[in-house]
């Protein structure tokens, strides 16, 4: 497991809280301003042999996030409740900092908020990393909740990287001139998932396209012309970190639609992101420019089942493979030459026909 990826456990997993007790894998992170997302995985079958307790099923939710707060509010004041009278140095602790919580100003919430998503006590910055505190207490109120800002501190990464990284980042967003979209274009959807809300928005955009399941999108811009009513503009720039941050979004008042991006020296990569962009520009951008990422926030998830369906639907890529295994043989290697000549069909990796595949048998697997 990389760096990375565990950090961002550790701040959002269940599991990651405390040794000694048998917690699910559950993990808890933002879905934007408005949403809370709460993931259960099982446990992968003989992986814990000596824990006498074993999790058995997927589970995903979605709620709002003033109604988790107040649940976890409510829990924490009858925990408080159950110790009165109880006199310990842990528990009078407990009391001041919550105290503390209860009474903070709106831009100390914030503040707080923002220290959260990084997986940093707001209450012992003496311990933070270099340059951190200093973007904070630079930024405009507000600025810190937005959601470029969230994109980029809800990326796997060290949060030592976040500052120099934000810095770089808005270097682009200057230089190019990006600011929000007019409105959030196309139809409305009644999606419950981010999945969901990705395959609706690509498969109107095919539809307006006169595209059948089998055909390939020759040009993403031919999508971006549906979808935002203008061309997406494609700029290359050294300023994007070597990090889970794939490209800059945003639109300027002459052409459009921009992304930002590192130069993708595959064609079928740089497909796949212009069209995460398609979809960040068009449904997402409204409120300011936005990052593409390898986050697990709504959007980020939204708009890589976007990039998959529009490029390589799961009706047309399940039936294109499963005709060439039955003409080559279903054992690995018919498999993985099936997958192959999908991805070459679609112009797309063969990881996006995996995916494709893997979400076509199961809802609940889509592009997490």
């Amino acid at each position: 497991m990389s760096e990375d990826v565990a950090e961002w456990l550790q701040r959002h997993c269940l599991r990651a809280s405390n040794s000694g007790y048998a917690c699910p894998f559950t993990c808890i992170f933002s879905q934007g301003k408005a949403k809370i997302a709460i993931v259960n995985r099982e446990d992968p079958s003989d992986l814990y042999p000596h824990c006498p307790v074993e999790f058995i099923e997927d589970a995903e939710l979605t709620e709002d996030r003033q109604e988790i707060r107040d649940v976890l509010s409510e829990f924490v004041n009858h925990v408080i409740a159950r110790l009165d009278g109880f006199e310990d140095e842990r528990v009078s602790s407990l009391r001041a900092q919550w105290q503390t919580v209860q009474g903070l100003s709106a831009e100390e919430e914030e503040f707080c908020r923002a220290s959260g998503r990084l997986g940093l006590d707001p209450f012992d910055m003496e311990n933070w990393p270099a340059g951190l505190l200093s973007w904070f207490e630079r930024a405009l109120p507000g600025e810190l909740d937005s959601a470029f800002a969230m994109d980029l501190m809800e990326t796997p990464g060290p949060a030592r990287e976040k500052s120099a990284h934000h810095q770089a980042l808005h270097q682009i967003i200057e230089s190019f001139h990006l600011g929000p979209a007019a409105n959030i274009m196309g139809p409305a959807f009644n999606a419950q998932t981010p999945y969901d809300e990705g395959y609706s928005l690509a498969e109107w955009v095919r539809r307006k396209l006169g595209l059948a399941q089998s055909d390939q999108l020759a040009d993403v811009n031919d999508a971006a012309e549906v979808a935002c009513q203008r061309a997406l503009r494609i700029q290359t720039s050294n300023l994007i970190p070597q990090s889970r941050v794939l490209a800059v979004v945003g639109w300027a008042r002459n052409p459009g639609p921009i992304i930002a991006m590192r130069d993708q020296p595959k064609l079928d990569a740089a497909r796949f992101l212009c069209a995460r962009g398609v979809y960040m520009a068009s449904r997402a951008s409204s409120n300011g420019p936005r990052l593409v990422t390898e986050g697990r926030t709504w959007d980020q998830r939204a708009s890589r089942a976007f990039g998959a369906e529009l490029l390589a639907p799961r009706v047309g890529v399940r039936e294109m493979f499963e005709s060439t295994l039955r003409r080559i043989g279903q054992d690995e290697v018919g498999h993985y030459e099936a997958e192959t000549r999908v991805a070459q069909h679609y112009n797309v990796s063969p990881m996006i026909i995996r995916h494709q595949l893997e979400n076509s048998r199961s809802s609940l697997s889509g592009w997490m």
